[in-house]
């Protein structure tokens, strides 16, 4: 018995198998891939939150950091990737929704990222607190405020909670 239970990844997996068989270099390709699409998502979420100088750096320092080297080049790491584009798009498809830019398409999204990266990863749970921190630090809100805006989570705890009782 495991202790995972990701079965995004499982399905993208298998897509993989499918599409490129035993060939490593596709697989590699494909996590090069995986890894430029959280890249851009990073870039679109930093140049959202604090301006286009900082987006760039931000993405260089993404891009070509050595920590990232392992999730790019082994390819057992592919929930790390999806994940992290996951939680980038999630987050500015959030920020979107709360800057008042069709909330609930915003809303709607997010919830849907949140949904793949707890799928894809157990350390997706923590995207719920994100939004919470991003509406405490970023816009500042008081706990109360975010008390009274629990309506704006509701989607994401049902999320947590099917999740929580599929893996029960």
């Amino acid at each position: 018995m495991t202790n995972y239970y990701r079965p995004l990844y499982t399905t993208f997996s298998m897509v993989e198998y499918y599409l490129f068989g035993y060939d490593p270099f596709l697989w590699h390709l494909a996590n090069l891939g995986f890894h430029l699409s959280a890249l851009v998502a990073a870039y679109f979420l930093m140049r959202a939150l604090a301006g286009e100088e900082l987006a760039i750096w931000a993405g260089l320092w993404f891009a070509l950091h050595p920590i990232h080297v392992e999730n790019v080049v082994w390819v057992a790491v592919l929930p790390d990737l999806l994940c992290g584009f996951a939680f980038f798009t999630g987050l500015l498809a959030y920020h979107r929704a709360r800057e008042g830019r069709k909330p609930l398409l915003g809303y709607s999204l997010a919830t849907l990222c949140f949904a793949m990266a707890v799928l894809l990863k157990e350390t997706g749970m923590v995207f719920l607190g994100l939004l919470v921190a991003y509406d405490f630090f970023y816009r500042r809100e008081s706990p109360r405020a975010i008390l009274r805006g629990f309506a704006r989570y509701l989607s994401f705890s049902t999320v947590l909670g099917i999740y929580v009782a599929m893996r029960l």
